[in-house]
């Protein structure tokens, strides 16, 4: 089957119907000559074999050969020759060369080339091999020439025998070809950029060499083990086999025939062990050493590990100069990738007491870095993957129920023990898979390689904002989704979303460089207590007495009243075990706690329409406890103590002019920034007195409105944050300008301290921007000849807001949309039909059987809505009838 472009029709005046290119696909068959299998050697000036395919009776002059090795080929080989002497040859030495050869001199292209010619193609393959074999030649030849391939926007299928098991690559229904959740979108960036020449450092335990699917990688790479100071980049001991699956997921080879693909299928990993034996880490002066070296060898270095304690963890200064070196001054300023996961703190779990945050890892929350979280196959934050403002995207993590396929190393000495004596037993799946943020980061590390593979020039920054650009949510019912000043969807969950890689490499490719960064600091004032256990349920009525007007409560996970709600009416609604069969709206609920989880409570209350929800205990007088597993409730819940909870049951019941709502009395202080700009990374840093670090909630507000929570209440036990940096990414291309409010709240009873010292950092880029809208002022005036334009809006429609028009250099009047229609071959029955589009468009897609007839006769139509930057639509096709595709753009 051959896949064709048959048309392309001109396309009517923007804002008008488009008719973009009819593609079909048509039936063929091609017959060709079998010529016995014969192999030959020529000298190029490497020895390099090739063995006969086809030869065609009505082609002489061309015959069809396939290159041996890794790395084979089919090429196409002529009649002439090319010839490379060592020294110039007399032309009777020239000829004696091939007097026995059927050859005739043609022409001399220099000294040392010369060009012969042969009857035929078949002739010159031969006479190749004899020439090449005179220790007078340098190299020898056929012309040559590779068959014709269309390059489409989306590869073929890899022949990696259980590629279709890795779902986060892509996650699609076999059958259909249909999104069944979350994935990379891998086969839209292969045909533009695979990692070639790219070279990934996989910073953990050891990987193994042997490993089949690993080996062509891990050749003439630099390793080094930063432990015993070897080039030795194998596993130690017998458990180390952590390395051996995170680099699978980065660069396992692909379309190999075997096994699987990694993100960058063609780049190579240099193995970095800073493991020891007893699985300590080594010192901070190896570290220093780990992250500045090979800077001209290793462009992308991967960070499987982390802080795993409760505590803050940070790099030591001179860690901390290496990192900042590696990142913004090597590589000729454009710096070193570095890609780290965000933590599996968010529950309980391999010693972490749960209550994580990226924040509190110094190494990941590094604006330098890339901080990448974890969703499961749905795109929901992994039940494990740490939140944090420091977060910058996600990427497929896994769950215990599917987790990761991936490289392993065979046997008990890896994760997979339960097959030995196949080809599975050299991988990890299923229950013996991997899961982690630890597998998010390479898979994000194998598309930065691929990023730079297309674009070198591209630095640190630039691939941080191309990575940015191109994310999407799956999870929209995450209640922490937001959109900040600058029009960009994100959460402490995922921070900007899931990489799509296919729109990452088209980024790339056009990226243009962003300006130098500028980083200021500004002290706030400080020197504010912080008011003890000061999150309560605040109630008013006329019968409220006054033990009940102010309420201590303790905070769920999910939505948070940083300001404080509206007082309405509270409701009691039992232990709200199931539906709530009564409209609870404009109203808040009492809920009594036992039988089912909080979430389960608060989420039957939100179905009802309460505003918020108050649980109270069922057991232990003044007893609260902390909410868990309430992340994704989708309204605001605190928890009170069973006494307080009871008595206001029954003055809500008795008192028809009750009212309830939820407050916070917070150490609260802001300072007003005059200078603008671009904001791409703010910092707070923070010393405190407090007792306790894991009471406090702390928060920054920009002048946009956006919301960063820097920390939640956690379970650390000791003092702070007594000297702490943290980051966020929240407000990313938003101006400076304007009020920056930080508030700090306590929200347990019995520590206490004061905040000693505020300090705001800001790194971004100066642009000139009168009205604090982010947008440039000269940028604005040279588009739209005045200052108004949202930077949220689409003027052109072509799905890039006046925001990103201006991140990417393009002109926000004139859609950047070009219309072309493509059809690509998904699978053998099911074929992937795409075409730039806006997701606010309304497309309809027209499937005809015939391109012949003047009415192009339809059998059937479909209308589309839209998706950002590429729609698709997938169609199972017949081999006994030809299909034809138009797309046709609707008014909107």
């Amino acid at each position: 089957m051959i896949w064709q472009a048959a048309d392309r029709t001109n396309q009517s005046a923007r804002g008008g119907q488009f008719i973009v290119w009819i593609i079909g696909f048509l039936l063929a068959c091609t017959t060709a000559l079998s010529h016995p299998a014969t192999v030959f050697t020529l000298n190029e000036p490497n020895p390099v074999s090739y063995e006969i395919i086809t030869s065609s009776n009505d082609r002489p002059s061309w015959i069809d050969v396939w290159k041996q090795g890794q790395n084979g080929a089919h090429v196409l080989f002529g009649t002439q020759l090319i010839v490379h002497t060592k020294s110039p040859l007399t032309q009777s030495e020239l000829s004696s060369l091939f007097a026995d050869s059927e050859c005739s001199f043609v022409r001399q292209v220099s000294p040392l080339i010369h060009i012969l010619e042969t009857p035929d193609a078949l002739r010159s393959l031969r006479a190749a091999q004899q020439i090449g074999s005179s220790p007078l030649i340098y190299a020898c030849y056929p012309n040559r020439k590779l068959p014709l391939q269309r390059h489409r926007p989306y590869a073929a299928k890899p022949n990696d025998t259980y590629f279709s098991d890795q779902w986060y690559l892509e996650n699609r229904s076999l059958e259909t070809g249909l999104s069944l959740g979350a994935d990379l979108n891998m086969r839209a960036a292969w045909p533009v950029s695979r990692g070639e020449s790219i070279s990934i450092a996989i910073v953990d335990d050891g990987v193994d060499a042997d490993h089949p699917d690993l080996a062509l990688a891990l050749l003439n790479q630099a390793h080094q083990n930063f432990a015993n100071r070897s080039t030795n980049g194998l596993p130690r001991v017998s458990f180390h086999s952590h390395g051996t699956a995170v680099a699978g997921l980065a660069a396992a080879s692909g379309n190999n025939e075997i096994g699987m693909s990694g993100t960058a299928p063609e780049s190579g990993i240099a193995s970095w062990v800073i493991f020891d034996t007893d699985d300590s880490i080594v010192d901070a002066l190896a570290l220093s050493d780990m992250f500045s070296f090979r800077p001209s060898e290793v462009f992308v270095q991967n960070h499987s590990w982390g802080n795993g304690l409760a505590e803050q963890l940070g790099p030591t200064l001179i860690e901390q100069i290496a990192i900042s070196n590696a990142v913004y001054h090597s590589r000729d300023g454009k710096g070193i990738v570095m890609v780290r996961a965000g933590g599996n703190g968010r529950t309980e779990s391999f010693g972490h007491p749960g209550s994580g945050d990226a924040n509190d890892d110094g190494y990941a929350s590094f604006p330098g870095v890339l901080s990448v979280g974890a969703v499961n196959d749905q795109g929901r934050a992994a039940s494990y993957s740490s939140p944090g403002a420091a977060l910058l995207l996600a990427a497929p993590g896994g769950e215990d129920d599917r987790s990761l396929f991936t490289t392993d190393r065979p046997g008990r000495l890896g994760f997979n023990t339960l097959f030995a004596n196949d080809d599975l037993a050299s991988y990890g799946f299923d229950q013996s898979g991997f899961v982690g943020t630890s597998a998010a980061a390479p898979l994000v590390s194998g598309i930065c390689a691929l990023i730079l593979a297309t674009n070198p020039r591209l630095s640190v920054r630039d691939v941080q904002q191309i990575l940015l650009l191109s994310s999407r949510h799956y999870d929209l019912s995450d209640p922490d989704l937001k959109s900040n000043g600058a029009g960009f969807k994100l959460s402490h969950n995922v921070g900007f979303g899931i990489p799509d890689a296919g729109n990452a490499a088209r980024l790339a490719s056009a990226w243009q460089q962003r300006p130098p960064l500028v980083r200021k600091v500004y002290q706030i004032p400080s020197g504010i207590q912080i008011p003890d256990d000061s999150l309560f349920v605040q109630v008013t009525g006329q019968n409220v007495p006054a033990s009940l007007q102010r309420i201590p409560a303790s905070p769920g996970q999910g939505p948070f009243p940083d300001e404080a709600t509206e007082a309405i009416p509270l409701i009691s609604v039992g232990r709200a075990l199931t539906t709530i069969n009564r409209d609870l709206s404009n109203q808040g609920a009492l809920i009594e706690r036992g039988e089912n989880f909080f979430s389960e409570k608060i989420e039957n209350a939100a179905t009802a329409g309460a505003a918020f929800a108050i649980v109270y205990n069922n057991t232990g007088g003044d007893q609260r406890v902390r909410m868990g597993d309430t992340y994704y409730v989708p309204i605001p819940a605190v928890f009170i103590g069973q006494t307080n909870g009871t008595a206001l049951r029954q003055a809500a019941e008795s008192d028809n002019t009750l009212k309830a709502n939820l407050a916070l009395e917070s150490a609260h202080t802001s300072i007003v920034v005059s200078d603008t700009l671009l904001v791409e990374h703010v910092g707070l840093r923070v010393r405190s007195t407090h007792s306790r670090r894991g009471d406090l909630r702390i928060t920054l507000k920009s002048p946009a409105g956006t919301l960063s929570v820097l920390q939640h209440v956690n379970n650390d036990n000791t003092p702070g944050p007594s000297d702490w940096t943290y980051y966020s990414t929240h407000s990313f291309f938003e101006s400076s300008a304007g009020e920056w409010h930080v508030s700090v709240t306590d929200m347990a009873i019995g520590n206490t301290g004061e905040v000693v010292e505020l300090e705001l950092i800001i790194n971004g880029t100066a642009i000139t921007d009168q009205d604090a809208d982010g947008l440039d002022d000269s940028w604005e005036l040279a588009h739209f000849k005045s200052l108004s334009p949202s930077q949220s809006a689409d003027p052109d429609r072509d799905g890039n807001s006046n925001m990103v028009e201006q991140i990417l250099g393009t002109d926000p009047t004139i859609s950047d949309l070009h219309l072309i229609l493509d059809i690509s071959r998904w699978n053998a029955s099911v074929a992937r039909i795409s075409w730039p589009s806006s997701a606010d468009k309304l497309y309809q897609l027209q499937v005809l059987s015939n391109l012949m007839t003047p009415t192009n006769p339809l059998k059937t139509t479909f209308e589309i809505t839209g998706r950002a930057y590429e729609t698709e639509f997938f169609s199972r096709h017949s081999e006994s009838s030809d299909e034809y595709f138009r797309v046709i753009e609707l008014q909107p």
